[in-house]
């Protein structure tokens, strides 16, 4: 009996041990960005009207802090920033690396316009093994180039993953990593010739 009650007190303290590692962790992304942007095999050239903001993201969480072997979640992760406009910026500069000039799309376009939908964007930490804290995470996304009548005259699918052990920053870590490779993704996209043929419609 004595067993029980001593295993029993201990288990509040291990949850809040663990809750405290998480708080150390780092939980939440403070925003979207890249790290350097590779450059393509050939540059393009003219204009891009890229829309202002992306469609998919709900403002809610994008993910969990885990604790305990059972991988339980405990402390929801969010993005703590406007991540519709960032994921845009994100895609300008894509383009931009792609060699094209950008603007943003307001009111009725004469031309084709880029679009992104968000399909998923997913992001955890596993804290079981700390102080190593394995964080991973990936964002798909889709970009449309519409015509004026909202004829998709291009669509690509993108994806993105990060992954770190990073102890104190592992989220923001895992993030930046992800979106770097899926703006590379998109700088390749963005230089090969059925957009800048798709561009010309």
């Amino acid at each position: 009996m004595l067993t029980l009650i001593a295993v029993s007190t201990r288990l509040p303290a291990v949850s809040l041990v663990c809750i405290w590692i998480l708080c150390l962790s780092g939980c939440s992304i403070t925003e979207l960005q890249h790290d350097e942007l590779q450059e393509p095999a050939q540059r393009q050239s003219g204009v891009v009207s890229v829309e202002p903001l992306a469609t998919g993201f709900t403002g809610g969480r994008v993910g969990w802090g885990r604790i305990t072997i059972f991988y339980i979640p405990v402390v929801p992760i969010h993005i703590h920033s406007d991540e519709a406009s960032d994921l845009m910026d994100v895609v300008r500069n894509a383009v931009s690396a792609a060699g094209y000039t950008t603007r943003l799309a307001s009111g009725p376009q004469a031309g084709p316009v880029l679009t992104a939908h968000v399909d998923k964007v997913r992001f955890n930490n596993y804290t079981w093994i700390a102080p190593l804290v394995p964080t991973w995470g990936r964002i798909e996304v889709t970009l449309r180039l519409e015509s004026a009548s909202g004829e998709v005259l291009w669509e690509k699918f993108f994806e993105g993953k990060g992954f770190t052990f990073n102890f104190t920053d592992g989220y923001n870590i895992a993030a930046t990593e992800s979106v770097t490779r899926l703006a590379n993704s998109m700088v390749e996209a963005f230089s090969a010739q059925d957009f800048s043929e798709a561009l010309a419609n």
